[in-house]
């Protein structure tokens, strides 16, 4: 079996969490709660993050970011996407630059007020 150390990032405590896993045994231990848990059997099954990046206007960079957590696999080729952006408009806060990125499910938000 494989066995990796995983810290929860759900919460303050910031579990250590050990997860050793086969092709059909998964075994987790160190967690301290039910949110812990699902969050390492997605790290072994389906691991995702936020993607925070900046679009290049000319001007000063516009940071945004994703409002959910993207496929590892997926986050060079979203930043691909995210990179060929060009603003022809003024950005709020909030404001959803690319929507379902790449089918992933989630958009990219500007992070701060932009002017063109």
């Amino acid at each position: 079996m494989d066995e990796i150390k995983i810290t929860c990032i759900n919460c303050p405590v910031g579990c250590e969490i050990s997860a050793a896993y086969g092709e059909k045994d998964v075994k987790i231990s160190g967690y301290g709660c039910k949110i812990g848990l699902s969050y390492a059997k997605d790290e072994i099954d389906d691991p995702k993050r936020v993607i925070t990046t900046i679009i290049y206007t000319g001007k000063i960079p516009l940071s945004v970011k994703s409002d959910r957590g993207v496929r590892k696999d997926l986050i060079f080729p979203c930043l691909e996407q995210i990179y060929r952006v060009k603003l022809c408009a003024d950005v709020k806060a909030g404001d959803v630059i690319i929507e379902n990125i790449l089918g992933s499910g989630a958009n990219i938000v500007a992070t701060k007020d932009y002017s063109i």
